[in-house]
């Protein structure tokens, strides 16, 4: 899988389709419930923002924790 390069001065937006009237939308650790058709944007915001790193974090690790990868449902 190719990774997807976009430039820093693009928008992107997302149009939410499905059966279901309500969609939950998570950003940033924080969680809310939108109307099905929503459109979303998405761009680069005007400030950088300063982040920690400790070195006991792992990204993947933390991902597959939160999406339940590698876990077996049925136990």
């Amino acid at each position: 899988m190719r990774p997807i390069i976009v430039s820093d001065e693009s928008v992107l937006r997302f149009t939410i389709e499905g059966r279901s009237k309500k969609f939950l939308v998570s950003l940033d650790s924080r969680s809310t419930a939108v109307d099905a058709g929503i459109s979303l944007q998405v761009q680069k915001a005007p400030f950088c923002a300063r982040l920690v790193k400790f070195s006991t974090y792992h990204y993947f690790d933390t991902l597959r924790e939160k999406l339940n990868w590698g876990y077996d449902m049925r136990n």
